[in-house]
């Protein structure tokens, strides 16, 4: 019992540290000290085992992305890509500057493109439409983050993200399962979180962001050059994608064949070298935060309080379809993770699985939904990453991320289930 008292004072400990701004480097390790010695477990071999296990294992899968991921975003902010990109995206959408930024991640997403590199992607042109249209960035990572981890991530059918594709190895069905529910799911999210976030834009005051980054707005016809790079990045990962490339391989040969588009377009005056390097640091960095965090959720999952939490979770005695839905969102807080909270689930709770009467199809488009709710806690690495790139405070951001991302899915998920027992 006293390692799942550790368990919750860890969280709670974690989640007040970043939101006072301590790094998450710090917050981590500080959080863990703590649930290892309520575990009364060995801190160095907890450290030394699970904490640089579940870190590693982060770090040499991600760090080529990361490091190609932020020297793109730098390239196209130093060589001014962005801000030929922003005045076009600007203009043709006549100034609706959220719905633009959500459109252009919605089909990065949907095309396959991943969480982290889309928010390399998006960032420099998204701050470039936010400073122009004088929006708070506080609400930069929320509207980043929103079609990547609802919509795309779960709801449509055929999106190929991971949470999209656990269920099937366990149920026997595919990407496209329950296609009707998924869709209609997906479009009240969509409307949903867009209403959110013109209400939070309209009810603001315009901030002083500058001097205009579009100018006055006029087009030239090199504006639209701009656009080259990320044409390249979407198109040959999606190419790669369809020949069987394992996706991180063909994301990565995609992302540095944009960066060196980028190049090939710079300005003379912009230094490559600096670009580059100045990039790949603030990767590392990027890498560094998000690894410590993924440390310290398998840190978590290997605790006693942690297994006492799953224990009871297998006891709850309600409606099966309820108990699977509150089981994805505890272990998803815990964890800060979908994709541990679907795998365990399937895992764990099989005899649940088993009581729920929905067809297949239903139960795999439910549970995928369910894991895109409370994953969205402030020590997620989606969220991580989005404000260390918006350089903005999580005590700032926070509740327009927890509102989009974690609110209104789950809302809707319980809107689609009402309407499904009429």
């Amino acid at each position: 019992m006293l390692g799942f008292v550790g368990l919750i004072v860890s969280v709670v400990l974690f989640i007040l540290l970043t939101f006072r701004g301590w790094n998450m480097a710090v917050a981590s390790v500080l959080s863990s000290v703590l649930i290892l010695l309520f575990n009364r477990m060995n801190l160095f071999k907890g450290f030394a085992e699970s904490y640089t296990q579940g870190f590693s294992e982060f770090a040499g899968s991600w760090w080529l992305l990361f490091l190609l991921g932020t020297t793109f975003g730098r390239c196209m902010q130093d060589m001014w890509l962005s801000d030929a990109m922003a005045r076009v995206i600007y203009a043709r959408f006549r100034g609706r500057v959220i719905l633009a930024v959500l459109a252009v991640s919605f089909v990065l997403s949907y095309g396959g493109i991943g969480t982290f590199v889309i928010a390399f992607t998006v960032y420099p042109i998204a701050s470039r439409l936010f400073q122009e249209a004088r929006i708070s960035r506080n609400l930069l990572p929320a509207v980043m983050l929103f079609c990547p981890t609802t919509m795309c991530m779960t709801m449509l059918p055929g999106t190929p993200s991971i949470q999209n594709m656990i269920p099937t190895s366990f149920l026997g069905t595919s990407i496209y399962a329950a296609p009707l529910f998924g869709t209609v799911a997906a479009a009240l999210t969509g409307v949903i979180g867009y209403l959110y976030f013109w209400y939070t834009t309209a009810a603001e005051q315009p901030v002083d962001t500058g001097p205009s980054v579009a100018g006055k707005m006029k087009i030239a016809p090199a504006d639209y050059l701009s656009f080259l790079p990320c044409i390249c990045l979407w198109g040959i990962a999606f190419f790669m994608n369809r020949v069987g490339i394992e996706s991180r391989t063909a994301v990565a040969v995609a992302m540095a064949a944009a960066i060196g588009v980028c190049i090939v377009l710079k300005r003379p005056s912009v230094s490559v070298q600096k670009s580059i390097n100045e990039g790949s640091m603030q990767g590392l960095k990027t890498l560094a935060a998000t690894s410590c965090i993924m440390g310290y959720g398998a840190l978590v999952q290997s605790t006693d309080g942690f297994r006492l939490c799953l224990q009871q979770l297998l006891r709850i005695s309600t409606s099966p379809v309820l108990t699977s839905i509150l089981a994805i969102n505890v272990i998803a807080a815990v964890t800060g993770s979908s994709t541990a909270s679907l795998q365990l689930y399937y895992k764990l709770f099989s005899g649940q699985i088993a009581q729920i009467t929905l067809p297949k199809a239903l139960i795999h488009r439910v549970t995928a939904i369910a894991s895109g709710g409370l994953d969205s806690m402030p020590y997620a690495t989606g969220v991580a990453i989005a404000n260390e790139l918006a350089k903005t405070s999580l005590r700032d951001t926070y509740r327009h991320i927890f509102i989009t991302c974690a609110l209104i899915p789950l809302a809707v998920l319980s809107i689609m289930l009402l309407l499904l027992s009429v």
